[in-house]
Protein backbone atom coordinates (compact mmCIF):
# COMPACT_ATOMS: atom_id res chain seq x y z
CA UNK A 1 0.00 0.00 0.00
CA UNK A 2 1.30 3.47 -1.08
CA UNK A 3 2.31 5.97 1.59
CA UNK A 4 0.68 9.40 1.90
CA UNK A 5 4.01 11.07 0.05
CA UNK A 6 3.94 8.43 -2.67
CA UNK A 7 -0.11 9.25 -3.26
CA UNK A 8 0.86 13.16 -3.42
CA UNK A 9 3.75 12.79 -5.64
CA UNK A 10 2.12 10.61 -8.12
CA UNK A 11 -0.88 13.05 -7.73
CA UNK A 12 1.62 15.77 -8.74
CA UNK A 13 3.18 14.16 -11.82
CA UNK A 14 -0.33 13.21 -13.28
CA UNK A 15 -0.81 16.77 -13.11
CA UNK A 16 1.86 18.72 -14.41
CA UNK A 17 2.83 20.08 -17.79
CA UNK A 18 4.91 17.49 -20.07
CA UNK A 19 7.53 19.36 -21.95
CA UNK A 20 5.87 19.46 -25.53
CA UNK A 21 2.67 21.27 -23.39
CA UNK A 22 4.67 23.78 -21.84
CA UNK A 23 6.90 24.58 -24.79
CA UNK A 24 3.43 24.98 -26.16
CA UNK A 25 2.27 27.39 -23.51
CA UNK A 26 5.34 29.65 -23.60
CA UNK A 27 5.06 29.74 -27.27
CA UNK A 28 1.48 31.02 -27.30
CA UNK A 29 2.53 33.49 -24.44
CA UNK A 30 5.32 34.85 -26.17
CA UNK A 31 3.15 35.34 -29.59
CA UNK A 32 0.11 36.70 -27.88
CA UNK A 33 2.16 39.66 -25.85
CA UNK A 34 4.40 40.27 -29.31
CA UNK A 35 1.03 40.68 -31.45
CA UNK A 36 -0.35 43.30 -27.97
CA UNK A 37 3.08 45.29 -28.35
CA UNK A 38 3.10 45.59 -32.26
CA UNK A 39 -0.88 46.57 -31.63
CA UNK A 40 -0.16 49.28 -29.25
CA UNK A 41 2.99 50.22 -31.42
CA UNK A 42 0.50 50.58 -34.45
CA UNK A 43 -2.38 52.44 -32.08
CA UNK A 44 0.73 54.74 -31.08
CA UNK A 45 1.75 55.90 -34.36
CA UNK A 46 -2.04 55.92 -35.94
CA UNK A 47 -2.55 58.46 -32.45
CA UNK A 48 0.44 60.59 -33.69
CA UNK A 49 -0.72 60.78 -37.37
CA UNK A 50 -4.04 61.83 -36.24
CA UNK A 51 -2.40 64.48 -34.24
CA UNK A 52 -0.23 65.34 -37.37
CA UNK A 53 -3.51 65.70 -39.46
CA UNK A 54 -5.06 68.06 -37.26
CA UNK A 55 -2.05 70.75 -37.18
CA UNK A 56 -2.19 70.20 -41.06
CA UNK A 57 -5.88 70.98 -40.86
CA UNK A 58 -5.51 73.44 -38.52
CA UNK A 59 -2.52 75.33 -40.51
CA UNK A 60 -4.59 74.96 -43.88
CA UNK A 61 -8.16 76.83 -42.58
CA UNK A 62 -5.40 79.52 -41.43
CA UNK A 63 -3.78 79.77 -45.15
CA UNK A 64 -7.29 79.90 -46.47
CA UNK A 65 -8.91 82.07 -43.85
CA UNK A 66 -5.91 84.45 -44.74
CA UNK A 67 -5.98 84.47 -48.33
CA UNK A 68 -9.76 85.66 -47.78
CA UNK A 69 -9.28 88.99 -45.88
CA UNK A 70 -5.71 89.75 -47.88
CA UNK A 71 -6.66 88.76 -51.07
CA UNK A 72 -3.69 86.05 -51.48
CA UNK A 73 -2.02 83.28 -50.14
CA UNK A 74 1.26 84.72 -47.45
CA UNK A 75 4.81 84.46 -48.29
CA UNK A 76 6.93 81.32 -48.47
CA UNK A 77 9.67 82.22 -45.30
CA UNK A 78 12.19 81.54 -47.89
CA UNK A 79 15.72 81.00 -45.54
CA UNK A 80 17.63 84.69 -47.67
CA UNK A 81 14.23 86.09 -48.32
CA UNK A 82 12.73 87.30 -44.82
CA UNK A 83 9.36 89.24 -46.07
CA UNK A 84 6.61 91.04 -43.63
CA UNK A 85 4.08 88.77 -45.29
CA UNK A 86 6.01 85.52 -44.86
CA UNK A 87 3.46 82.98 -43.21
CA UNK A 88 6.04 81.76 -40.37
CA UNK A 89 8.61 83.78 -38.82
CA UNK A 90 11.26 81.50 -38.02
CA UNK A 91 14.30 83.30 -38.05
CA UNK A 92 15.56 83.85 -34.73
CA UNK A 93 15.75 87.78 -35.18
CA UNK A 94 12.09 87.76 -35.49
CA UNK A 95 8.98 87.22 -33.50
CA UNK A 96 7.20 84.28 -33.64
CA UNK A 97 3.86 85.63 -32.72
CA UNK A 98 4.34 88.23 -35.41
CA UNK A 99 4.09 85.57 -38.22
CA UNK A 100 1.79 86.49 -40.89
CA UNK A 101 -0.40 83.61 -40.11
CA UNK A 102 -0.53 83.86 -36.84
CA UNK A 103 -3.87 85.66 -35.83
CA UNK A 104 -5.83 82.49 -38.12
CA UNK A 105 -4.40 80.11 -36.42
CA UNK A 106 -5.85 79.15 -32.74
CA UNK A 107 -3.19 78.38 -30.19
CA UNK A 108 -0.37 79.57 -32.71
CA UNK A 109 2.74 78.35 -31.27
CA UNK A 110 5.62 75.95 -32.17
CA UNK A 111 4.17 72.91 -31.14
CA UNK A 112 1.06 73.30 -33.84
CA UNK A 113 3.57 73.27 -36.49
CA UNK A 114 5.57 69.66 -35.62
CA UNK A 115 4.49 66.42 -36.32
CA UNK A 116 4.89 64.81 -32.96
CA UNK A 117 6.79 61.92 -34.91
CA UNK A 118 9.27 64.14 -36.01
CA UNK A 119 12.22 65.10 -32.82
CA UNK A 120 15.41 65.44 -35.36
CA UNK A 121 15.78 69.09 -34.26
CA UNK A 122 19.87 69.10 -33.25
CA UNK A 123 20.90 69.84 -37.16
CA UNK A 124 17.94 72.56 -37.99
CA UNK A 125 17.29 76.39 -37.41
CA UNK A 126 14.18 75.84 -38.95
CA UNK A 127 12.41 73.75 -36.39
CA UNK A 128 8.97 73.67 -37.51
CA UNK A 129 7.80 70.51 -39.89
CA UNK A 130 5.44 71.84 -42.37
CA UNK A 131 6.28 73.83 -44.98
CA UNK A 132 4.64 76.17 -47.53
CA UNK A 133 4.71 74.99 -51.33
CA UNK A 134 6.99 77.53 -52.48
CA UNK A 135 4.70 77.56 -56.15
CA UNK A 136 1.64 79.04 -54.21
CA UNK A 137 3.59 81.95 -52.90
CA UNK A 138 1.37 85.13 -53.08
CA UNK A 139 -1.54 82.88 -55.28
CA UNK A 140 -5.12 83.91 -55.18
CA UNK A 141 -6.98 80.94 -53.96
CA UNK A 142 -9.30 80.86 -56.65
CA UNK A 143 -6.27 80.95 -59.51
CA UNK A 144 -4.10 78.30 -58.08
CA UNK A 145 -5.98 75.74 -59.94
CA UNK A 146 -7.27 72.18 -59.17
CA UNK A 147 -7.93 71.48 -55.75
CA UNK A 148 -5.45 68.76 -55.72
CA UNK A 149 -2.27 71.42 -56.06
CA UNK A 150 -0.62 71.21 -52.39
CA UNK A 151 -0.22 74.35 -50.26
CA UNK A 152 1.63 72.73 -47.19
CA UNK A 153 3.73 69.76 -47.13
CA UNK A 154 5.34 67.95 -44.09
CA UNK A 155 8.98 67.74 -45.08
CA UNK A 156 11.79 65.60 -43.92
CA UNK A 157 14.32 67.94 -43.29
CA UNK A 158 13.04 71.56 -44.02
CA UNK A 159 15.54 74.22 -44.20
CA UNK A 160 12.90 77.12 -44.03
CA UNK A 161 9.38 77.66 -44.71
CA UNK A 162 9.24 77.03 -48.30
CA UNK A 163 8.86 74.15 -50.05
CA UNK A 164 9.90 73.67 -54.00
CA UNK A 165 7.81 70.52 -55.22
CA UNK A 166 9.57 68.53 -57.83
CA UNK A 167 13.15 69.40 -56.11
CA UNK A 168 15.23 66.34 -55.35
CA UNK A 169 16.55 68.05 -52.06
CA UNK A 170 13.63 69.06 -50.26
CA UNK A 171 12.13 65.57 -49.91
CA UNK A 172 8.91 64.86 -48.51
CA UNK A 173 8.71 62.99 -44.88
CA UNK A 174 7.95 58.92 -44.84
CA UNK A 175 7.60 58.90 -41.02
CA UNK A 176 3.72 57.76 -41.87
CA UNK A 177 4.44 54.58 -42.54
CA UNK A 178 6.02 55.85 -46.43
CA UNK A 179 3.45 58.66 -46.24
CA UNK A 180 3.85 62.39 -45.85
CA UNK A 181 1.55 64.92 -44.39
CA UNK A 182 0.12 67.54 -46.65
CA UNK A 183 -2.74 69.89 -47.15
CA UNK A 184 -4.34 71.21 -50.29
CA UNK A 185 -5.54 73.99 -51.71
CA UNK A 186 -9.55 73.30 -51.08
CA UNK A 187 -8.48 72.53 -47.28
CA UNK A 188 -8.47 68.97 -47.00
CA UNK A 189 -5.31 66.85 -45.44
CA UNK A 190 -4.16 63.88 -46.82
CA UNK A 191 -1.25 61.51 -45.98
CA UNK A 192 0.42 60.45 -49.83
CA UNK A 193 3.27 58.14 -50.87
CA UNK A 194 6.06 60.23 -51.63
CA UNK A 195 6.92 58.95 -54.59
CA UNK A 196 4.00 60.37 -56.47
CA UNK A 197 5.33 63.14 -58.40
CA UNK A 198 3.46 66.37 -56.56
CA UNK A 199 2.56 68.90 -59.06
CA UNK A 200 3.36 72.85 -59.14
Amino acid sequence: MKTQAQQTIGWLRVKAFTRSELVLVVTTTVFLLATMAMAGRQAWRESKRTVCGNHLRVISQGFLQFSSQDGRLPQAARIHQPKPLDWIYWQLDREFESSALAPFCPDWRLERLQCPLDTRWADRSYLATYTMNGYTERAMVRDMGPPGKILVAEQERPNDGCWGPGLGEEPLTRRHQGRAGVAFADGHVQFIRTYVKEER
